[in-house]
């Protein structure tokens, strides 16, 4: 792989790694404890100033990806209340004396339609957010997160 395409995947990495939680939450397929940036948007805020200050953003590039960042989770609220409410219409079928499989069938490539629409929304913040960046900002950070990256995979 040549170093420009292993520069662009360090940057999809990187900046997908700042909406992965939110993403994986703010569907209601993440988990729920302090690391659930869907319902926590100021949480949110703060590690995304955080990791923006590690690259030397202005308060306005931050402001910028800040509020990317709350309207993306604000408009994945809507997907997770419908997730939600799609498990539980799964769990009341599963309920019944009969099984409805036509009816779990519509459940389920409904779930596979939110799951879509959540993707394509969380995509397009994440590249609102990368424009907002200089080339040098993203590469740093992009940098920083295979470094992280690698920490993590070590098995010494």
């Amino acid at each position: 792989m040549n170093n420009c395409w292993k520069k662009r995947l360090g940057i999809a990495s990187m900046l997908g790694g700042l909406f992965a939680a939110g993403c994986a939450s703010a569907q209601g397929f993440g988990h729920h404890g302090r690391g659930d940036w869907g319902s926590n948007p100021e949480r949110a805020e703060k590690m995304v100033g955080r990791m923006l200050s590690r690259v030397d953003a202005t308060e306005a590039q931050k402001k910028k990806v800040a509020d990317i960042v709350k309207t993306a989770l604000g408009d994945m609220k809507a997907i997770r209340d419908r997730h939600r409410d799609g498990r539980r219409a799964t769990a009341e079928l599963l309920s019944r004396p009969t099984i409805d499989r036509n009816a779990l069938e519509v459940l389920r490539a409904e779930q596979i339609r939110l799951a879509d629409e959540a993707s394509k929304r969380m995509s397009a913040a994440l590249a609102d957010a990368a424009e907002v960046l200089t080339p040098e900002q993203r590469a740093k950070l992009a940098e920083r997160m295979k470094s992280r990256m690698e920490g993590r995979h070590r098995h010494d």
